[in-house]
């Protein structure tokens, strides 16, 4: 965060500058937490939310061709909406899966379900939370019978990686308890 408040933004001065001048002009204090950058052989697509509330960076893989801009914009879209925690499958640790698999399996006994049933059971719901949790598994929002992937194979274009950020995430709220203090 220290480096990147002494790099230059558009009109030349600094981005700690800048955020000062915002500050001043809001009455609000804007600090940065964290961010992401990325040096990319494709093009980068971006897109603001809420006003500033939610925050999709995308790295594209490829040409900036009029599909994949218009592929890249609905994805940045999709992230949005449905939050995914990964990009594909395989960078979902094995521990993350085998916690998964835990869960899945004491909610199907608790079903009722023998353990036989469960394991094959945890199977299908894994390959849900696939589909839940990785952009390229997860049906397309605005036609459901196609995948990200679909959507992104047919206008020739490749998601290297993707950042999402919402703002204040991960910052603790102060709780007071006024019992405690007397």
């Amino acid at each position: 965060v220290a480096a990147l408040a002494s790099c230059k933004v558009s009109d030349g001065s600094t981005v700690e500058d800048y955020l000062k001048g915002q500050t001043a002009v809001i009455g609000e204090k804007i600090a940065v937490r964290r961010f992401t950058a990325y040096e990319t052989e494709g093009f980068l697509a971006k897109y603001i939310h809420l006003g500033g509330k939610l925050g999709v960076l995308l790295d594209m893989a490829g040409e900036e061709t009029e599909a994949a801009k218009e592929a890249a914009h609905e994805v940045t879209l999709q992230i949005a909406f449905t939050k995914p925690a990964y990009l594909a499958e395989d960078e979902v640790s094995a521990d993350t899966i085998e916690k998964e698999k835990e869960v899945l399996k004491q909610q199907a006994i608790n079903e009722g379900k023998p353990e036989a049933i469960a394991e094959k059971m945890v199977l299908g719901r894994i390959k849900k939370f696939y589909e839940e949790n990785c952009l390229l598994k997860q049906a397309f929002i605005k036609d459901d019978k196609k995948t990200v992937s679909d959507l992104l194979k047919a206008a020739g274009a490749k998601v290297n990686r993707f950042a999402f950020y919402v703002m204040g995430e991960g910052l603790e709220k102060k709780s007071e308890d006024l019992s405690e203090e007397v």
